[in-house]
Order: C-alpha cells, then sequence, then structure tokens
C-alpha cells in the first residue's frame, strides 16, 4: 500500500495581484459612486443641508464670491480691474467684507444677505481689545488692506491713491486704484500689483473661513462627507472580502472568481467556510486606518507597510507563498479546486 502525497498548485503574482485588484477596484468604485449619491441625499434635508446654506450665505453676503454660484471662487486678472458703478470690483469686495460684512453694518448690507455673528466678539489687536464692528473701519481698511499712508506719512506701495473732494484727499472714503495704473479708463496692472491684490484677497478668504461659525460649518461637513466615505468602503470591503467568499465555493471573491483561484487548508484541503472570516477582518482594517488617521501620508504609509509585507512574505515562502491575511487564516491561495490537490507521488508504506 502507497501514501498519496498532496502538492498544492499555487496561484502565480500575477493571478493573485490582479484578483485583489479587481476586487480592491470594484470596491472602491462602487464606494465612491455611492458615498457621492448619499452624500447629495443627506444634504437635501436635515442639519447638514441647514448648515450648507448657512456657510454658502455667509460666503455671498461676504462678497469674496461670484454671486451666480454663491461659492469661493478666486477672481481672474481681468476681473480684479473690472470697473464697477461705485470703483473696482476687486476693491468693492474686499472692503464690503471688512467693512460691512465683518463690522456688521447692517444698514449697508443688501437685502437677503447676513452680517458676520462675531461682529460684536471681543478680539484684542496690538494688545488693545476691540471688536470686528470697532476695528474694520474705511480708514482701517484704506490703511492696512489697500496700504495707504496716514496723514502727512508715506507708503512703499503706490498701487492705490485716496479718492479726493475736489482738490483736497477724502479719508472718509474707501482709497481707489491709482491713476498712474490707469490709461483710456483701462487698468495697465503691472505683475506685482496683481500678485498684490491677490495676496490681499487671499489673507480675507483665509479670515472669512477662520470665522469661529464658518470653522463649525466646515468641520460638520467634513465630517459627515468622512463619515459616509467610511461606512461606504466598509460596506463594500465586507462584500467583496467577505460575504462573497462566504457564499462562493472554496472562498472564492469576484476577482479570485476570473482569475480561477481558490482558497485551500495549508495542507492541500478544502477550507471550512469560517476560515474566510480571519483573512477579510485584516482587509477590513484598511477603511478603519483610513478613517481615523487624519493625515494623508500616514494612511498612505500604513497601507504601504501592509502591501510591502505581505509581498516580502509572498517571496519568501516560494512553496506556499502564504501572506499575511493567509497565516492568519491558514489557507493558501491555489488555482482552482478542480486542479488541486494533486497526486503527484506515491511512496511504499514501510512494512
Amino acid at each position: 500500500m502507497a501514501i498519496e502525497i498532496k502538492k498544492i498548485n499555487t496561484c502565480s503574482f500575477f493571478t493573485r495581484v490582479m484578483a485583489a485588484a479587481i476586487d480592491f477596484s470594484l470596491a472602491v468604485v462602487l464606494s465612491i459612486f455611492s458615498s457621492i449619491f448619499i452624500y447629495q441625499g443627506v444634504k437635501s434635508g436635515g442639519k447638514l443641508k441647514a448648515n450648507l446654506d448657512a456657510e454658502n450665505l455667509n460666503v455671498a453676503s461676504s462678497h469674496l464670491a461670484k454671486q451666480s454660484n454663491k461659492k469661493y471662487v478666486t477672481y481672474t486678472a481681468e476681473e480684479y480691474y473690472e470697473k464697477t458703478e461705485s470703483g473696482y470690483r476687486i476693491i468693492d469686495a474686499l472692503s464690503h467684507f471688512y467693512t460691512v460684512y465683518l463690522a456688521g453694518d447692517e444698514a449697508k448690507m443688501p437685502a437677503g444677505e447676513i452680517i458676520s455673528e462675531n461682529a460684536d466678539e471681543e478680539m484684542v489687536v496690538n494688545d488693545v481689545a476691540t471688536t470686528p464692528r470697532a476695528l474694520y473701519t474705511i480708514s482701517w481698511f484704506n490703511e492696512n488692506v489697500l496700504k495707504l499712508p496716514k496723514e502727512g506719512q508715506t507708503s512703499s506701495y503706490d498701487y492705490f491713491a485716496y479718492q479726493k473732494d475736489g482738490e483736497n484727499i477724502d479719508y472718509t472714503k474707501v482709497g481707489t486704484i491709482n491713476e498712474k495704473y490707469i490709461s483710456d479708463g483701462a487698468v495697465n496692472a503691472t505683475d506685482e500689483m496683481t500678485n498684490f491684490i491677490y495676496e490681499e484677497y487671499k489673507k480675507a478668504v483665509n479670515l472669512l473661513y477662520g470665522q469661529d461659525y464658518m470653522v463649525s460649518f466646515e468641520k460638520y461637513n467634513t465630517d459627515v462627507d468622512h463619515l459616509i466615505t467610511f461606512l461606504c468602503r466598509l460596506f463594500f470591503i465586507l462584500v467583496f472580502f467577505e460575504i462573497i467568499p462566504l457564499c462562493l465555493k472554496s472562498g472564492k471573491s469576484l476577482g479570485k472568481l476570473l482569475m480561477k483561484a481558490s482558497l485551500v487548508k495549508t495542507n492541500g484541503e478544502p477550507i471550512r467556510r469560517w476560515q474566510v472570516i480571519p483573512r477579510g477582518v485584516l482587509i477590513l482594517g484598511i477603511p478603519f486606518a483610513l478613517y481615523f488617521i487624519p493625515l494623508l501620508y500616514v494612511q498612505i504609509i500604513v497601507v504601504g507597510v501592509f502591501a510591502l509585507a505581505s509581498l516580502i512574505l509572498y517571496l519568501v515562502n516560494k512553496e506556499s507563498h502564504m501572506v499575511l491575511h493567509d497565516y492568519i487564516a491558514q489557507t493558501v491561495v491555489a488555482e482552482d479546486l478542480e486542479k488541486t490537490p494533486q497526486k503527484v507521488d506515491k511512496i511504499p508504506e514501510n512494512n
């Protein structure tokens, strides 16, 4: 009588990578589309919609936005110097933001718009206690944003100038573009001037989004978005790496089914269904890592370490090609079960 020795025909590296790529790609694509769909549904009502509406209203009311879509966008160079009834677009936007929106000047706020919630909140500027309502005056705007000199002083910037009442400077009005940069009614701005205005606009936008209510809106919206994304990732990882392998023969996932691969025990025998579970549990850790680790580069490192460890184990285990989740579940990825195990040798039994 002879003893049958069984050999496991393990899958090639290409087969394993392709099977995993198929499963992960399907999980990622479906999770992205489902999270977008769910987020759109959630923001159509409830607290998220109220937050988004309030944020959009504050952005529109700040005038640091194009009124058509009520979202913050940077102006183009041409729009910076676009002539308006009261002056120039960029000056109108910046002066409105500081002297009307932040300063809480309801008398100057157009109908349907709102002032900053922080207009009367105490703040300290140069060791002096004040409020936005008291701080952001026209004179403050001229001196700190347009960099116009105080009376009797000079400034290193000449992009803007005070308006005049006849021959006299009118310090009560918002400044305008210096006439030296205007010819035939058009602004001939230098690159330095445009960059200066862009930097001032960027400071204003950062200040807008630094308001505590805007921070609160953004945080809530981001938290909801991240939670929906996490749950969608978790669900589809669960489907492709737990539920489907539990339902299909030999622990196959869709990727393994397409690549004609199966799971077997380390001795070459068919697996028990429960062995699929610990394999999937390890992979389920990926969406948790992406959710609870806030920094993108740390997320990449964590996933990269897992992938590198799997590759090293695959190369070290030249016979079984077992990787980390194979060790946990005591499984081997092999060619389809109808091909494995194979009877490759018989050893005579000693009498």
